[in-house]
């Protein structure tokens, strides 16, 4: 496979998972409508996510739609959907 080929062929798959949701690993947000995206894809393309990324602190709020809560680790949230702690 030529490096076009090969290319073209990662892009339609990293597409793909982006429409069923797998392993997307942000949210995009346009007003009311959120769209799921591969952080890697939107620094590849766009300085504007990148710098985005880049800036980003370490240390992110997670957000539970279900319960409306906020926490700020991982352990947290998981603890809270597999116990309710």
């Amino acid at each position: 496979m030529d490096m076009a080929g090969h290319s073209l062929l990662l892009l339609q798959q990293l597409n793909m998972q982006r429409e069923f949701g797998f392993l997307c690993d942000c949210t995009v947000a346009i007003g009311d409508v959120y769209f799921k995206a591969h952080r890697a894809v939107l620094a590849a393309f766009s300085n504007y996510f990148k710098m985005i990324f880049i800036h980003q602190t370490r240390k992110r709020k997670l957000g539970c739609t279900v319960c409306g809560r906020t926490f700020f680790r991982k352990s947290q949230l998981l603890e809270h959907m597999y116990a309710h702690r």
